[in-house]
C-alpha cells in the first residue's frame, strides 16, 4: 500500500511537500537549540513545542507552502487539455498504407469515446488526410510533446512491426508515470523492453488482438477499466 502510494505521480509529490515541511521545523527547532549558550545546551533543550509558539511566522510559511504545493500537484494532475493521448505510426511509404492505419485509428478513438468517460483525445493524424498533408517534422514534434505533456492516459497502436517515433512517445509516457495502454495485432511486433513493461509496471496494460474488431472490443467489454492500473 505504501509503494503504491509512494508511486503515485500526485501524492508522492504530497509527502515530498510534507518531508520538507517537517525538515523545515526540525531545521527551526535546531537552530533555536544552538543558539542557547553552550553551557545550557543538552538534549531536554531541543522542544518542539516552544519551538512552534517562537516561529509561529516560519510555521505558518511551512503550512501554507504545503498547502500550496498540494493544491498545484491536484490542479495539474486533473486540469490537463487532454483525457488520452492517442499515439500511432504515422509514416509510410504509400498513402494507401497511411490511411487504412488512420482509418483504424478512428475507429478505435471511436469506441474509446463511446464506452469511456475519456472524450477530449489527441490524436496527430486526426485531421490529417493525406501524407502530403504532413507538416515540418519540427513542428510536428513540437505540437506532439506539448500534447502529451497536457494529457492524462497515453495509448499506443501498434498495427505491425515498425520504426516508428511513436515508440519514442511511449518511453516519455512511460518517463511521466501516465496510465498507459498498448494495443497491438502481434506482441513480437513491440521492441523488447516496451513489450514487457506490462509484467513489470503497474501503469502500463497490453492488449493484443489478431484484429482491429477484437481490440474494439476490449475497449466495449473493459470501458474505463482499460486503463486501471494493475494492483
Amino acid at each position: 500500500m505504501i509503494k503504491k502510494i509512494w508511486n503515485d505521480p500526485v501524492f508522492s509529490k504530497v509527502i515530498a511537500g510534507i518531508f520538507l515541511a517537517f525538515l523545515g521545523l526540525l531545521g527551526a527547532t535546531i537552530w533555536k537549540w544552538m543558539s542557547l549558550p553552550a553551557d545550557e545546551r543538552s538534549l531536554s533543550g531541543i522542544d518542539f513545542a516552544a519551538t512552534i509558539e517562537i516561529n509561529k511566522f516560519i510555521i505558518i510559511f511551512l503550512l501554507l507552502f504545503l498547502v500550496g504545493v498540494i493544491l498545484a500537484v491536484i490542479a495539474k494532475s486533473k486540469l490537463k487539455k487532454y483525457d488520452l493521448f492517442f499515439s500511432a505510426p504515422m509514416s509510410f511509404s504509400t498513402d494507401e498504407e497511411y490511411k487504412k492505419v488512420r482509418e483504424d485509428c478512428l475507429k478505435l478513438i471511436d469506441k474509446i469515446k463511446t464506452h469511456t468517460p475519456y472524450k477530449k483525445i489527441y490524436y496527430a493524424a486526426e485531421f490529417i488526410e493525406s501524407i502530403k498533408d504532413f507538416s515540418t517534422a519540427n513542428h510536428a514534434a513540437t505540437d506532439d510533446l506539448e500534447a502529451l505533456k497536457n494529457s492524462k492516459r497515453f495509448l499506443l497502436f501498434l498495427p505491425n512491426k515498425l520504426p516508428t517515433s511513436a515508440i519514442f512517445e511511449a518511453g516519455y509516457a512511460f518517463r511521466k508515470n501516465l496510465s498507459t495502454v498498448y494495443f497491438c495485432h502481434n506482441d513480437d511486433d513491440f521492441p523488447f523492453l516496451l513489450k514487457e513493461l506490462n509484467d513489470s509496471f503497474r501503469s502500463v496494460r497490453k492488449y493484443e488482438g489478431n484484429s482491429l474488431e477484437q481490440l474494439c472490443s476490449y475497449i466495449e467489454n473493459h470501458g474505463k477499466k482499460l486503463f486501471a492500473r494493475s494492483i
